[in-house]
């Protein structure tokens, strides 16, 4: 009786101190006004339509970030045949949230009605995680999905990642953790950073101070630009020139390096584009949702 008491308390003990770690890790680097509006307006609008699997957990008691969610297609699938789309979200790999995937409803519709299933994954979001949490939760979600599939009924061995900002950077680093299984199909980097020495160095704007502070050795070991290879998922990088987060110079490397390796890229960069292309009219983002699924259904098989 007396241990469990103890281990109770011990337990209580970390959960309150992970908590102020985490709080105080996002205190450092304030939440961007775009991205608690983006938050809100998600979990302002209806459920989704169809089959869907809310804050399922991928890790266990000690992770309470580590939940994501599962859209089923919107139309008649064959079970184990689906291609399976990860979503990953932007936030400076400190603030966002899976939700914000519903910010770009009509594109996971259009994703759920050519027969995908799509995964939008929650990581851990702390400045003290520093690169290596949000990427280990990434790769940590992609294996859970894997290990799930036949539970859901979708390809475990066609995969697509999809992220955006800092979530374009984890899915290019969470590719490279499954290159020799062949079961990342390709890569949609949405305005990532794939070289972070150069965003310490200034593409980073306003955030470069704070990465500078990391040694140039650890954001050596996080940048995608350093991981390319032949054998490599082919990646659609997209990324705007009016870029002021992350420059679109990010972009242009990892396409260098890609190319260089002899794996395929294809490059896409749009005039005037913003970060994360906020300010695009509907248009335009039609546009970019079509080049996407184009993408999708050259290298899904």
């Amino acid at each position: 009786m007396i241990r469990i008491r103890i281990l109770t308390t011990i337990l209580i003990i970390f959960f309150i101190l992970t908590a102020i770690i985490l709080y105080a890790g996002k205190m450092l680097i304030p939440e961007s006004t775009e991205v608690s509006e983006m938050i809100l307006e998600s979990q302002q609008k209806p459920p989704a339509p169809g089959t869907v699997h809310l804050d399922l957990k991928y890790r266990g008691i000690l992770h309470p970030d580590a939940q994501l969610d599962i859209y089923a297609p919107l139309k008649i699938y064959t079970p184990g045949e689906a291609p399976l789309v990860v979503f990953f979200h932007g936030g400076s790999w400190v603030h966002g949230d899976k939700i914000t995937i519903r910010i770009i409803d009509r594109f996971l519709n259009r994703l759920r009605e050519n027969g995908y299933f799509v995964a939008a994954v929650n990581y851990r979001c702390s400045v003290f995680s520093g690169l290596k949490g949000p990427v280990k939760n990434g790769q940590a979600a992609v294996k859970w999905l894997i290990k799930n599939a036949d539970n859901y009924g979708f390809d475990k061995e066609n995969i697509g990642l999809y992220g955006v900002s800092a979530g374009g950077h984890i899915a290019l680093m969470t590719e490279t953790e499954f290159r020799n299984q062949h079961c990342i199909s390709l890569v949609l980097a949405e305005c990532a950073p794939t070289d972070i020495n150069a965003m310490a160095d200034g593409e980073a704007f306003a955030s470069s101070d704070l990465l500078n502070k990391f040694p140039a050795r650890y954001l050596s070991r996080y940048s995608p630009v350093n991981y390319t290879s032949t054998d490599m998922a082919p990646v659609l990088i997209y990324h705007g020139d009016a870029d002021k987060i992350v420059h679109v110079n990010q972009a242009y490397r990892l396409n260098d390096a890609i190319t260089n390796a002899g794996g395929y890229a294809e490059l896409e960069i749009y005039e005037q584009g913003t970060h994360a292309f906020l300010d695009m009219s509907d248009e335009l983002w039609y546009e970019q949702e079509t080049r996407a699924l184009v993408f999708m259904e050259k290298f899904f098989y």
